[in-house]
């Protein structure tokens, strides 16, 4: 199969598994929220923060070194293998035996919590070896039925319990199930098993570029999470499990749509790293389609979230309300820069670093003076400032490595910020002054149809790159992906 015909291929089951994924998860999450007190969300916010990030300390970034490496032999897969799982069984025993001094700062109610997550460390230490195998072949076909069975598993898991006795364990039993349901998918879908072999020297190379990859992946992850670990200090707990919800359902497009075509990127440029030119034809082609594209779902957040919070949820979560607004506006700027793949896929592990390291210094700062002078709306108003901030300088060093200027996507951008802006305020003020004093649900409605009517129409009359981009795509491909594109065709 082609290059191009692969990658598209690719990006078409990433992005499709992962919107299968989340709309399944936010129905589960939703059916839960209805269940479970926000209080128990908060409960259960930080110690899932330390098991989400025990896959990244698990890794040590040397899942990235597998996709971008050209020399990864037999025996140093097995080494990494069995690296993973002993840093894993450390890491679990850590946690288990130090969840009574985690909990004096997260609360007593926690400790429960981290032993209990704590086993769920080594079965991720036997994952990640065959999912970086299945990334570096561009298999999404069965990432995407991993993630997918196991989130159905796990949340009817969940619902049941809940019903039983609405508390932290239920949430518990969810995380444990999906990621045990992802192993063994994992492990049956690819032929590769360890054997027992310890190859120092290869280890040694690879570590050289994992290492900064799993810093840089650090930073990241406490640059994302610095706030909710933040909360037992400024905000009580019940607010926790609103914003920690805010974060879950508002990260929703991020996940469906910039985390999946990031991935597929990486593995992708790793095989065109020394074409700068048609790697920048490719980003700015990315960049133009997600702006346009992209960014509807945070516009609608923006627009629905005081209707929809109501209807889809009971009066405990009305906190969420103005929080969903503020995280959609922080995180749209950070939907168009695809900064890690770009420096991964060249192997400047430790740029990518040294940029992550400013971005999380000026991101702990706005936070830390958001919550010391404003409290929670404090810092809603200070991770909007920052996002935008961090924004340009991902585009000052993306611009450097590829030999273009911070304004060349600021104009690939531009067509999509102008559609959305426009977009939406329509809809909100149509729906505010000439539909006001209906009942919520058909508001939500009215704002929904007018934002896709004004936002369709304007497509066709200015027709943008990005909508371009994404109609030639279509037209190219729809034969080879599935009985829509057949269809399609025939039109």
């Amino acid at each position: 199969m082609a290059f191009k015909d692969k990658t598209v291929g690719a990006m078409l089951w990433s992005m499709s598994g992962a919107a299968g994924v989340q709309i399944l998860g936010l129905i589960f999450s939703l059916w839960l929220a209805n269940l479970i007190d926000p209080i128990v969300f908060g409960i259960f916010a930080i110690p899932s923060i330390v098991a989400r990030f025990s896959k990244e300390a698990i890794d040590v970034g040397l899942g990235a070194a597998i996709v971008q490496s050209d020399e990864i032999n037999d025996g140093l897969l097995s080494t990494i293998f069995w690296l993973n799982l002993m840093l894993s069984i450390v890491l679990a025993l850590i946690v288990f035996f130090g969840a009574p001094y985690f909990a004096l700062y997260t609360g007593e109610d926690t400790q429960i919590v981290y032993r209990l997550l704590a086993p769920v460390f080594i079965i991720t230490g036997i994952t990640l070896t065959q999912r970086a195998i299945l990334l570096k072949a561009l298999n999404f076909k069965r990432i995407a039925i991993a993630d997918f069975s196991s989130t159905a598993i796990g949340g009817l898991l969940a619902i049941y319990l809940a019903y039983q006795s609405p508390d932290v364990f239920a949430l518990i039993a969810r995380f444990a199930a999906i990621a045990i349901v992802t192993s063994l998918i994992f492990w049956i879908s690819t032929s590769w098993r360890p054997r027992l072999a310890w190859e120092n020297e290869g280890l040694r190379n690879v570590l050289s570029f994992s290492l900064p990859v799993f810093a840089t992946k650090s930073i990241k992850f406490l640059a994302n999470y610095f706030d909710e670990l933040m909360f037992p200090k400024f905000v009580n707990q019940e607010l926790l499990g609103s914003y920690n919800r805010s974060r879950v359902f508002v990260s929703i497009p991020s996940r469906v749509i910039r985390d999946q075509i990031a991935s597929v990127l990486f593995p992708a440029f790793s095989t065109i790293k020394s074409d700068v030119n048609r790697m920048s034809d490719i980003y700015g082609k990315a960049i133009s389609a997600v702006a346009v594209f992209g960014l509807v779902p945070l516009s609608l957040i923006i627009l629905l979230a005081p209707e929809a919070i109501p209807v889809f949820l009971n009066e405990k979560w009305l906190s969420m309300i103005p929080i969903a607004q503020a995280m959609a506006l922080m995180m749209a700027p950070n939907f168009l820069s695809f900064f890690s793949p770009v420096l991964l896929s060249r192997g400047k592990s430790r740029l990518d670093f040294k940029v992550r390291m400013v971005v999380l210094l000026i991101r702990v700062i706005s936070i830390l003076l958001g919550l010391y002078f404003g409290g929670l709306p404090g810092l809603l108003l200070s991770l909007i400032i920052f996002g935008w901030i961090a924004h340009l300088i991902y585009l000052y060093v993306i611009g450097l490595e590829l030999e273009k200027g911070v304004w060349w996507q600021l104009r690939l951008e531009l067509p999509g910020w102008i559609i959305q802006a426009l977009s939406l305020c329509t809809a909100w003020v149509i729906a505010v002054y000439i539909f006001e004093g209906l009942p919520m649900f058909w508001v939500m409605l009215i704002k929904l149809a007018l934002f896709i009517s004004v936002f369709i129409a304007m497509l066709l009359i200015f027709k943008p790159r990005g909508f371009m981009i994404g109609r030639r795509l279509a037209k190219e491909y729809h034969y080879k992906f599935g009985p829509l594109g057949r269809f399609l065709k025939k039109l």
